[in-house]
C-alpha cells in the first residue's frame, strides 16, 4: 500500500502543478488500483530465455487484473543477453504495452548497438513496426481506460468457451485484432501457432488462415509471428515516426484484414492531442468501423463523433486491404481505383462509406 500512496500522492502533486496535462507515473511495485495512477513494469528479470518467457503469463495476467499498462525489461535487467535473445525479447517488447530497455548499474551495456549491427538493425525493424502502430496502440488504450479490458490479452478473454484458448500462454492478443506469438527458445525459426475462432491474415505475407487450429508459422531471425484477425481495422502510420513528439501526420492508413466468413466486425480508432484533458471535453475524433461481408460483398462504414482537436492535421487516409484484392471499389457511391492493393482519398475526419466486390 505504500507504493500505492506514493504514486496517488505523485498523481495528485502533478495534477496540481500541471491541471490540464496528463501525469505519467512509472513504478515497480504497487496494490490493488495502482492502475489509476501509474504504468507498471515486472521488476528485475535476468537476460534468460526462462525470464522472457514468463514475461507472457506475468504481464497478461496483470492485465486482467486490472493493470493495462504493464511491461517487462527489454532484453532483461542482470546478466548479459545473447544477440539471439536481444532480437527475440525486442521483437516481443516492440508488440507489448510498456516497452523500455532497461538494465542494472554495473552490468555489461545492453543497448541494442552493444550486441552488434545485425540486432541493431532488426532492433530497429521491430520498433519501427511499434511506431506504425501506435495509432492502434494508443485507441486500446483508451478502450482500456473506458472499460478496463487489458491492451495486452490473454487469448481465453475473447475465447472463453475454447479450451486451446484457456490453456494458452505463449502467445496473445494486443488488443482485439493483433495475435503475437513470441519466438521464446534458442535456435527456433519457427513455432506453432493457436488461433482462435474466425480468419486470420498473416502480417507479413497475407495469407490468409482458418481459425480454430494450430499452424506451423515461420519465425526468422527478422521477424516474429504476428497476425491480423479477420473483419477487423488496424489504424497505423504510414510511416514510422522518428519521435511521437509534435507527430501529427496528413495521411494515415487502415489496415482492413478483409474476413473470409460473412459477418459484422467493428473496430475503433481515436484521434486526440494525446497529452491534455482536453479529450475529455470532446475534442477529439473517435471513429467506429463497420466491417460487413456477404458473399463477395465487402462494406465498410465509418461513423465519427467528436468536435476535433486545434492540433489535428490529417488531410487524407490510405485503406489497405490485406487478405484478399477486390476487384472494384466504390467510394461514398461513386466508383474509385485502386493504387496497388490501397484505396487513398482524402478525409479530415469525415465519415464514409467504400463498398467493395471480391
Amino acid at each position: 500500500q505504500y507504493a500505492l500512496l506514493m504514486a496517488m500522492g505523485t498523481h495528485q502533486g502533478l495534477k496540481a502543478a500541471r491541471p490540464t496535462e496528463r501525469p505519467f507515473i512509472l513504478t515497480r511495485a504497487g496494490f490493488a488500483g495502482i492502475q489509476r495512477y501509474a504504468a507498471q513494469w515486472t521488476g528485475d528479470n535476468y537476460s534468460e530465455w526462462p525470464h522472457l518467457a514468463m514475461s507472457l503469463p506475468m504481464s497478461m495476467a496483470m492485465g486482467i487484473s486490472g493493470q493495462a499498462f504493464v511491461g517487462s525489461d527489454v532484453p532483461g535487467f542482470m546478466g548479459r543477453a545473447t544477440a539471439e535473445l536481444a532480437t527475440r525479447w525486442v521483437q516481443y517488447g516492440a508488440l507489448t504495452p510498456f516497452c523500455r530497455y532497461h538494465n542494472g548499474y554495473g552490468e555489461p551495456d545492453q543497448y541494442p548497438w552493444s550486441h552488434g549491427p545485425g540486432v541493431e538493425a532488426r532492433t530497429r525493424q521491430a520498433l519501427e513496426l511499434r511506431y506504425r502502430l501506435l495509432p492502434y496502440i494508443y485507441t486500446t488504450f483508451i478502450q482500456a481506460s473506458q472499460t478496463g479490458a487489458p491492451v495486452q490479452r490473454p487469448l481465453v478473454f475473447h475465447y472463453q468457451q475454447d479450451r486451446h484458448a484457456r490453456e494458452t500462454d505463449d502467445q496473445y492478443l494486443l488488443g482485439d485484432a493483433l495475435l503475437v506469438a513470441p519466438i521464446l527458445e534458442a535456435g527456433r525459426t519457427s513455432r506453432h501457432v493457436y488461433l482462435p475462432q474466425g480468419s486470420w491474415i498473416d502480417f507479413h505475407d497475407g495469407s490468409v488462415h482458418s481459425g480454430s487450429q494450430f499452424v506451423t508459422v515461420e519465425g526468422s531471425l527478422d521477424r516474429a509471428p504476428l497476425f491480423g484477425r479477420g473483419g477487423s481495422v488496424v489504424p497505423a502510420y504510414t510511416e514510422a515516426p522518428r519521435s511521437t513528439m509534435n507527430h501529427r501526420p496528413k495521411a494515415l492508413e487502415l489496415m482492413l484484414f478483409v474476413p473470409s466468413e460473412d459477418g459484422e466486425f467493428l473496430s475503433q480508432l481515436r484521434e486526440d492531442d494525446g497529452e491534455t484533458t482536453a479529450h475529455e471535453s470532446g475534442a477529439h475524433f473517435h471513429t467506429t468501423f463497420r466491417v460487413t461481408r456477404k458473399g463477395n460483398r465487402l462494406a465498410l462504414k465509418a461513423e465519427v463523433s467528436g468536435q476535433g482537436f486545434p492540433e489535428f492535421q490529417r488531410q487524407s487516409l490510405r485503406i489497405r486491404f490485406r487478405g484478399a484484392q477486390p476487384k472494384s471499389t466504390q467510394l461514398n457511391g461513386a466508383p474509385r481505383a485502386l493504387e496497388q492493393d490501397s484505396l487513398i482519398f482524402d478525409n479530415k475526419g469525415e465519415a464514409f462509406e467504400l463498398e467493395a466486390e471480391l
